[in-house]
């Protein structure tokens, strides 16, 4: 896709007689702008796909019994950097957000009981560096997060842990 054009995921998958081709062009439908930098950062945990614009939006995919992905729901960021990173382990999606010049935080955004799409929670770095790169780098699991801010301490880097407390609902 040209930089100028929507853009667009292509997956691939291996055939039976193991023989790698594309199986599916993912984009941003009707949601699709010129430029809008579809795919510029994307996770997967196997059933939902997280795809994030450089519009401030990251639209959520639901593999289906078939293997087709089936848009399922975007989430708006207000902040520039809103998607530069995404994450997502069990029914969470992490997402980075945060201009250059302002500190980096992560949100964690999970489905209500009514299926619509939350924000239950947003991590800061513990030192709250502007430059630190806070979250250019996640691992993720259900009830917890590593972090990676490889700009702090001096560039020596730094990786924060944060884990859900499921009686509370807290992240910390």
């Amino acid at each position: 896709t040209q930089p100028t054009q929507p853009g667009a995921i292509h997956v691939y998958g291996k055939s039976a007689n193991g023989t790698w081709g594309q199986a599916a062009r993912i984009d941003a439908g009707t949601r699709a702008e010129d430029g809008d930098g579809f795919g510029r950062s994307m996770a997967s945990n196997g059933q939902l796909v997280a795809v994030a614009t450089s519009r401030q939006r990251v639209d959520l995919f639901r593999v289906q019994a078939d293997g087709n992905l089936m848009y399922d729901n975007s989430l708006q960021g207000g902040d520039d950097g809103f998607g530069t990173h995404v994450a997502v382990a069990g029914n969470r999606v992490f997402i980075t957000t945060g201009a250059p010049t302002m500190p980096a935080r992560v949100q964690v955004w999970r489905p209500g009981s009514d299926g619509v799409w939350e924000l239950e929670s947003e991590l800061a770095s513990p030192d709250g560096a502007a430059d630190d790169g806070f979250g250019t780098v996640m691992a993720a699991g259900e009830t917890h997060i590593l972090i990676g801010a490889p700009a702090a301490n001096e560039a020596a880097g730094a990786v924060y842990a944060f884990s859900l407390d499921e009686t509370s609902g807290m992240w910390s």
